[in-house]
This record gives C-alpha cells, sequence and structure tokens, in this order.
C-alpha cells in the first residue's frame, strides 16, 4: 500500500438551508475551494488532474434523482472519469473518506477528489 495524504480541503459554510444553491451547485463550490487550498502553495492541480472521484451522499432521494454522483461528474467537468457513490448513512462521511483512501493506496488513482454534499433539509414535499 502507498501513503496517502490530503492536499486540499474545501469546505462550504454550514446552513441550515441553502436556498439560492442547487445541490451540484454546493458540490462545485466545495471542489473549488479544495483546489484553491492545494494550490495556495505553488501546486497547478484542476479538476483535469483528479483521476477519480469517491462521493458522500446520505440518501439520493433528498436530491429526487437516482445517481446524482452521474450529475456531479458532469457538472464538475469529470465525465469519463472513475466515480464511486457511497451512501450508508449516518456512516457515510467516513466510509467516503476510507474509499478515497484506498482508492490512492491501492495505486488505482494518484489524486482522487473525495466529497460529500447534502441537502436534506430541502427535500421535495407536494404537500
Amino acid at each position: 500500500m502507498r501513503k496517502v495524504g490530503i492536499i486540499g480541503i474545501g469546505i462550504t459554510p454550514f446552513k441550515a438551508r441553502y436556498l439560492d444553491k442547487t445541490y451540484f451547485e454546493l458540490a462545485y463550490d466545495a471542489t473549488k475551494l479544495a483546489l484553491d487550498d492545494t494550490n495556495k502553495n505553488g501546486a497547478e492541480i484542476t479538476h483535469n488532474d483528479l483521476q477519480s472521484t469517491v462521493y458522500g451522499i446520505y440518501n439520493e432521494l433528498f436530491e429526487r434523482q437516482f445517481m446524482p454522483d452521474i450529475f456531479i461528474n458532469s457538472y464538475l467537468g469529470m465525465n469519463n472519469k472513475s466515480g464511486t457513490r457511497i451512501a450508508t448513512g449516518g456512516a457515510t462521511g467516513g466510509y467516503t473518506v476510507r474509499m478515497a483512501y484506498a482508492e490512492v493506496a491501492s495505486g488505482l488513482s494518484d489524486l482522487c477528489l473525495c466529497i460529500g454534499v447534502e441537502k436534506c433539509n430541502d427535500c421535495y414535499d407536494e404537500n
């Protein structure tokens, strides 16, 4: 197993609701912040350099679509790159980091985006 390190972190501010942003925009914002954090010491890494993505999604029904990870990959400009969705309820965050670690430690990827995004308070309700 190879050594693995975290080279950048991006976190959007915690709010009860983001009525002005979509699920995809929140994912984009966090990714941009992580890449900015990575590059502040002179690195020049873009989304094109990322080889894979591991998505933590607590419950896709909150996003009103099946397999939202595929659409996030497209929104981030990472079509045709490996994407793995993790949905394990309350353990989603931990398992997402674990899978991203395994992706790099095993040699499957050199650079892997590990992302979690949720808008569970905005879930659809016809009533």
